[in-house]
């Protein structure tokens, strides 16, 4: 409920015409420019937070179900990508699917603070 809460405050406030503005660039990136090869090339401290439950896979249903099956593995993704990225941690949290910092806050957030810490 939260969530539509806050995503209907933003539809109503002077920062909507950003907001999207933001949005579709992020769909534009999504689509259209895969950054994959660009994950070696971090440098900076990189936390990745994934839920062990997320199977979300933008594009699915444009593609065969044998090759949509193999699609948004986040488990998968997010280890990949933690050995990806030279100074990665990776914290899977199980039982959470696409949003932890939304689905689980509590933990998220202790995550967050103690790599802020570290």
């Amino acid at each position: 409920m939260l969530f539509v809460q806050i995503r209907d405050r933003i539809a109503m406030s002077a920062e909507y015409p950003r907001w999207t503005r933001a949005m579709a660039r992020t769909w534009q990136t999504i689509y259209r420019e895969p950054i994959r090869y660009e994950l070696p090339v971090l440098t900076q401290p990189t936390l990745l937070v994934i839920g062990l439950e997320d199977r979300i896979a933008l594009g699915r249903a444009y593609v065969s179900s044998k090759i949509g099956q193999t699609m948004g593995n986040f488990p998968e993704l997010g280890r990949f990508t933690a050995k990806t990225i030279p100074n990665a941690k990776l914290v899977e949290l199980p039982g959470i699917g696409h949003i932890p910092h939304h689905e689980a806050p509590e933990q998220f957030e202790k995550v967050l603070l103690e790599f802020l810490g570290s």
